[in-house]
């Protein structure tokens, strides 16, 4: 059953990045198109609104560009053209609802900037940081960007100025300086600024520290190691927190040796399954067959039970072949 508007805009309340603000209008679309069409391509539209629920951490594409593509395409009766259907029909199945949970906590953590619970101990952070403020030379550099710069213009709604993000393998999305681009050249100037203070931004006039952070994306689990933290891996870390942000997406458990029991395992499924049909050939049945197959097996103990398993997993891996 579909739900309502005002059920899914108390969805989106709940999700970090103020979702509603930017989000919500789309949700009255959505449900306006569904009372007025019935056109075949509404089961696109609702592949994608499902994804435009997920935590923002998990979005691999622009869900609510897209959305708001296949929306608007619909309203004015335009058709979709195959690149697009062939996006939406590609997007995977969606996370479980314990994996958008836990992903949803980590991000309004990310949001309010909480990472206490990654470090396994604080010391090293708030000696460093009260260090930093207290730095006068960084203030006075502080004060030179300022003079030549407007810098109310880069903030924030918070007062925060970020430094650039530094990309998966060291790829830097829009890397470039122009002398003729006021923007690009705060920016430059910034980063150096950041880096050479160790910092990720400064908050009107309060220089934030850089910090050990661990953050999900839609590919992976990132660790960020800032360089001026001398890292003991038992003490600075709390790989119990990595552990459990990390471990909610991964759904089996892996390992050489969990590998080759794997594969035993499906191997005697496949001989039972022989052996069942075989026994159903000969006209065994219930008790009999079940018998029959158990000495074929050379199995000991609950018989039946095992049987039922590894005839499920046959079928199983039947189908996933």
């Amino acid at each position: 059953m579909k739900s309502s508007p005002e059920a899914d805009l108390e969805r989106l309340e709940k999700l970090a990045y103020h979702r509603t603000s930017w989000c919500g209008p789309l949700v009255e679309r959505v449900h306006a198109l569904r009372k007025k069409t019935k056109a075949a391509d509404l089961a696109l539209v609702e592949k994608v609104y499902a994804w435009f629920f997920l935590p923002f951490t998990l979005w691999t594409v622009n869900f609510h560009e897209l959305l708001a593509q296949l929306v608007t395409k619909i309203e004015n009766k335009e058709p979709l053209n195959k690149k697009l259907r062939l996006l939406v029909h590609a997007l995977p199945v969606l996370p479980s609802e314990k994996v958008q949970e836990i992903v949803a906590m980590h991000e309004r953590d990310v949001q309010r900037g909480e990472y206490a619970a990654q470090l396994a101990q604080s010391s090293k952070y708030d000696d460093r940081e009260k260090t930093l403020l207290q730095n006068t030379a960084l203030q006075t550099e502080w004060e030179t960007i300022k003079n030549g710069f407007d810098v109310a213009t880069f903030r924030d709604h918070k007062g925060v100025i970020r430094r650039s993000l530094a990309s998966e393998r060291g790829f830097r999305p829009n890397w470039e300086v122009s002398q003729s681009e006021t923007d690009f050249l705060f920016r430059a100037i910034f980063d150096v600024f950041c880096q050479k203070w160790d910092l990720y931004g400064m908050q009107n006039d309060q220089p934030l520290l850089l910090r050990l952070t661990m953050n999900l994306t839609p590919n992976g689990t990132m660790v960020f190691i800032p360089s001026w933290l001398s890292l003991d891996g038992k003490r600075s870390l709390n790989w119990k927190e990595l552990k459990k942000l990390h471990s909610v997406r991964v759904t089996s458990r892996q390992g050489e040796k969990l590998s080759k029991n794997q594969v035993e395992q499906r191997n005697e499924a496949k001989r039972a399954f022989e052996f069942n049909e075989q026994a159903k050939k000969r006209g065994l049945r219930g008790d009999e067959r079940i018998q029959w197959v158990t000495q074929k097996m050379k199995w000991r103990g609950e018989s039946a039970r095992k049987l039922s398993r590894s005839l499920r997993r046959a079928k199983e891996d039947a189908k996933n072949r």
